[in-house]
């Protein structure tokens, strides 16, 4: 596990990033390894998203851009704002990111949140823990957990952009409530092509009910795929 969770006070998170990220550079890793994501200015990668319910109907759900402006210096680093989407991806509230040779990190300045969410090297079947945040306590609201697994190495994703060999994660949050319940969430899968980003994600979102217990067609599943990207 290389880090579970940043917790207030900032100064307590940025020495654990600074330790972290410092720590990373002494990998033995050869120095032609792409970056898993690579996050530099001006770089650009576009989606389109589509949903699925429970008997195999799709639709379009909309399209979306990222591009990468100038870097953040946190803690004697370079940090990029950049989003992921999604109702119940464990990511959303994440929106600073950075890759090292270690993998992926991100970070929530408002919660003081952040960790490893993507790993890489990787190796298959490893679980890890990504972050806790436990900004909401003093208002009464859960703790969030989000774990990590990496699911398999080498997959072929075929997107409008190319096909690619990819990385399979999957992200799941935990909320843990007062009274110590602990409430799984959807997990979101994440396809990602070292030197490319994230070629496709899955989020589950599940079904829902009426106020007298009627259940309600809804989509289970939205596929974001990459349509296009450049990298500097």
């Amino acid at each position: 596990m290389t880090m579970k969770t940043f917790l207030q006070p900032k100064s307590l998170c940025l020495v654990l990033f600074v330790l972290a990220l410092g720590s990373c550079k002494n990998s033995s890793e050869p120095a032609s390894q792409p970056d898993l994501i690579p996050f530099q200015t001006g770089n650009r990668w576009a989606y389109l998203t589509t949903q699925t319910d429970g008997n195999g109907n799709t639709e379009p759900f909309g399209a979306d851009s990222s591009t990468l402006g100038l870097s953040v210096r946190m803690a004697n680093n370079d940090w990029y704002f950049y989003s992921i989407p999604g109702d119940n991806n464990p990511l959303v509230n994440l929106s600073l990111y950075r890759t090292t040779s270690s993998g992926c990190w991100a970070f929530n300045q408002g919660s003081n949140s952040g960790g490893l969410v993507f790993p890489y090297p990787a190796v298959a079947g490893s679980a890890y823990d990504v972050f806790l945040d436990s900004s909401m306590m003093s208002s009464g609201g859960p703790i969030i957990k989000v774990v990590g697994k990496v699911v398999s190495l080498g997959e072929s994703v075929t997107s409008p952009a190319g096909t690619f060999s990819c990385l399979h994660y999957q992200l799941s949050g935990i909320l843990i409530t007062n009274d110590g319940r602990r409430v799984p969430q959807e997990p979101t899968e994440y396809y990602i092509s070292p030197g490319v980003g994230i070629v496709k994600s899955i989020e589950q979102v599940g079904t829902t009910t009426d106020s007298v217990g009627n259940v309600i067609p809804s989509w289970n599943h939205r596929d974001r795929v990459l349509t296009s990207y450049t990298i500097n």
